[in-house]
């Protein structure tokens, strides 16, 4: 007859095998023999690069209400910059970052690394990133 436990049991001594943290730690394998990275070996800090918004013309409309009804996106006297957070469960988990602000244009760049000086290792399962875009006005008037 088939018992479940047994069937557990086999099932963990196969998971075990292939995915116990020191069978395959960095400490006990060669590079060349490691076929994956334990996540606990993953002492960095968490850090992404924020390359760019294409199409932002899409958008202006709405930003053109917002900031200064000029006629073309180029014309805007305004600045964009990102902030980003990592929550989990609705708490904020690390402190909140921002980019650089650079001028409006069609596809803003800004190629610019974010680190949030959280461990990978730290960072709970389900974790996510919120990313909001802000623009401001360049007037003196205005923020």
């Amino acid at each position: 007859a088939n018992n479940p436990a047994l069937q557990l049991d086999d099932f963990q001594d196969e998971f075990t095998k292939f995915y116990c943290h020191e069978l395959i730690s960095v400490e006990s394998l060669a590079w060349d023999q490691m076929a994956m990275i334990s996540f606990w070996d993953l002492i960095h800090n968490f850090s992404l690069r924020i390359v760019s918004i294409e199409n932002l013309n899409n958008y202006y409309s709405a930003m053109n209400r917002a900031l200064m009804k000029v006629d073309t996106i180029d014309d805007c006297r305004a600045s964009l910059f990102v902030t980003i957070g990592l929550y989990h469960g609705g708490i904020l988990i690390a402190p909140q970052q921002n980019s650089s602000q650079i001028n409006v244009t069609t596809n803003p760049r800004w190629s610019q690394l974010i680190d949030f000086g959280i461990h990978l290792q730290n960072l709970p399962l389900g974790t996510r990133l919120c990313f909001t875009i802000w623009a401001r006005s360049k007037d003196k008037n205005e923020t």
